[in-house]
């Protein structure tokens, strides 16, 4: 690789986690939709994978996580990034299968293990952090997942359309 293009990894690189710990600083000062606006770190960190490979993908996910964990006020937001945000995002790339439903469905169950995970560890954690699920009838809780399975597959057709468009504008003008 010449040392233009190394150069330019590079600065790109830094440049995306510090605008990914932006992102993540903002939503845990904000008081509404921190949600969301994590939610735009994937969209970032996805676009930067799709451009320089899995590989480079997974060195800005390890430095964002662990600055994250050290910078961030509230480090909920910055376990959410590890968990499901960027978590997803470099799970997501690794799955490839030739048919696409196949890798859909493949997707969306690795999101559930990971949503279950990040469930189990907080109810261990904080004791009882969603008591009322346990109280819930059967029919409320398929009611519930099928929700989670919608929500999930719209995050990853969002996640997908959203970094063509990026993509594809910032290959037009240059960048």
């Amino acid at each position: 690789m010449p040392d233009l293009m190394r150069n330019k990894v590079i600065a790109e690189s830094g440049i995306i986690s510090a605008l990914i710990l932006v992102i993540l600083f903002l939503a845990g000062i904000v008081p509404v939709n921190n949600l969301s606006l994590s939610a735009v770190s994937a969209f970032l960190l996805n676009l930067y994978v799709e451009r320089n490979g899995l590989k480079r993908g997974i060195m800005v996910y390890g430095v964002v996580s662990v600055l994250s964990l050290i910078l961030l006020p509230l480090k909920s937001i910055g376990v959410l990034f590890i968990t499901i945000y960027g978590g997803y995002v470099i799970i997501r790339k690794w799955v490839v299968f030739r048919k696409e439903s196949l890798a859909f469905i493949t997707r969306v169950l690795l999101m559930d293990g990971l949503l279950l995970t990040l469930y189990g560890f907080a109810n261990l954690l904080l004791e009882d952090i969603l008591p009322g699920i346990e109280q819930l009838a059967l029919w409320q809780i398929i009611g519930i997942f099928c929700v989670i399975q919608m929500v999930i597959g719209l995050y990853d057709y969002a996640l997908t359309l959203g970094t063509r468009i990026i993509d594809r504008y910032l290959r037009k003008t240059g960048i």
